[in-house]
């Protein structure tokens, strides 16, 4: 579906304890990205993916840092 911007909590992949998730064309509407080693805040639905919990983030309002 694109180019994904995967923001993974605490761990890298495939052992991260949570994901944001970004897609290329919601990518311009999220503006700048949090940082390596910051800390980020995001709200929308919190959905199931592949066992692990994620939230797809589609503008910037969705995503603090």
């Amino acid at each position: 579906r694109g180019e994904p911007t995967f923001i993974n909590l605490d761990s890298t992949y495939p052992n991260q304890v949570f994901t944001i998730l970004i897609w290329g064309e919601d990518r311009k509407n999220v503006g700048e990205l949090p940082r390596v080693g910051t800390h980020a805040c995001a709200s929308g639905v919190i959905q199931d993916y592949r066992g692990g919990p994620e939230i797809v983030v589609k503008n910037g309002e969705q995503l603090t840092h």
